[in-house]
């Protein structure tokens, strides 16, 4: 998901990046999305076309200042990919009954 966002940040299309990487957009959809495994060579790759040096990369998945300008959304989405459906299931009802208590 972080790479989507940094996509999205800079203003950049799926089939412009895909194009430029030589990837499918289906491929690179799935590579945003979690589904196929990113490669240290890719996440590389892309972390050029997005204006980045690749070993900045670790910068947004920790929790220095750029990693907290990412959206949560991005956060949420790529920690519930991570988590088998009844995690998310607790997640969701705990957070059905705090909002709730609200």
């Amino acid at each position: 998901m972080l790479i989507k966002y940094l996509r999205i940040k800079g203003g950049l299309t799926l089939a412009k990046v895909a194009g430029s990487i030589g990837l499918s957009k289906s491929y690179l959809s799935a590579l945003e999305n979690g589904v196929k495994p990113l490669s240290q060579d890719l996440r590389s790759r892309l972390m050029q076309i997005y204006g980045y040096n690749p070993s900045s990369f670790k910068n947004f998945t920790t929790e220095d200042k750029r990693g907290k300008n990412i959206p949560i959304r991005y956060k949420l989405d790529l920690l519930l990919r991570q988590l088998d459906e009844s995690k998310v299931e607790k997640i969701f009802n705990y957070a059905i009954q705090n909002v709730a208590q609200s």
